[in-house]
């Protein structure tokens, strides 16, 4: 998920998809290093504990 995006931005959509389809998972993959994702996203059940750095080194790690 892009978090920049325009209009509703990549936060906002998680938000409201997790909240529309509970069985969604999200991963957020960024390339800005000081990049933290919002706890209040960390705390919905669809969301990935792990953010993703790239370039992406261990795609078995996004698998999980």
């Amino acid at each position: 998920m892009d978090v920049r995006l325009p209009g509703m931005d990549g936060h906002d959509f998680i938000w409201k998809a997790c909240l529309l389809k509970q069985n969604m998972a999200f991963a957020i993959c960024t390339g800005s290093p000081e990049y933290i994702v919002p706890p209040n996203l960390l705390d919905l059940p669809c969301m990935s504990d792990k953010l993703f750095k790239k370039p992406l080194d261990d795609f078995a790690e996004l698998e999980k």
